[in-house]
């Protein structure tokens, strides 16, 4: 009888904690390139619905952090209104693509020094749980 009662905790536990088991909503990047840990990073996140022609794309978040290191390893969080930001009534979450920019500012004066470098991707897609390797050009 012990043991059953045991084991009835044991499941009623493993149920619980599934039922909490939470969304990874952050996006992991790392960025690398040959640059200085100086100014600050500038990262932009943007949606379009990819089933619409000419559909323009949406800016969902922008991250500006600190450079102090190289490789640079920073998160962002995806916006739990990300998909609604996406302005069409005709949308479907399934359709709703994400990608993300990543540019440099090293003297903090506004210009752009470095950007991504797409190594022939056209985007850099991204969804919620995305761990990404960035690398970075001068301009």
């Amino acid at each position: 009888m012990k043991k059953l009662v045991i084991l009835f905790i044991a499941v009623i536990f493993i149920v619980i904690i599934s039922c909490n088991k939470r969304e990874n909503n952050i996006i992991e990047l790392t960025v690398k390139g040959n640059f200085p840990t100086r100014g600050k990073a500038i990262i932009h996140l943007y949606g379009y619905d990819k089933n619409i022609p000419d559909e323009t794309t949406a800016l969902i978040t922008i991250k500006k952090i600190d450079i102090n290191e190289n490789p640079l390893y920073l998160q962002l969080k995806f916006p739990k209104d990300a998909y609604e930001t996406i302005n069409s009534s005709q949308s479907r979450k399934e359709d709703i693509e994400f990608f993300i920019t990543v540019d440099l500012d090293i003297n903090e004066d506004e210009d752009i020094d470095y950007t991504q470098d797409f190594g022939g991707e056209t985007l850099l897609r991204v969804t919620p749980g995305t761990k990404k390797e960035v690398y970075v050009k001068k301009i």
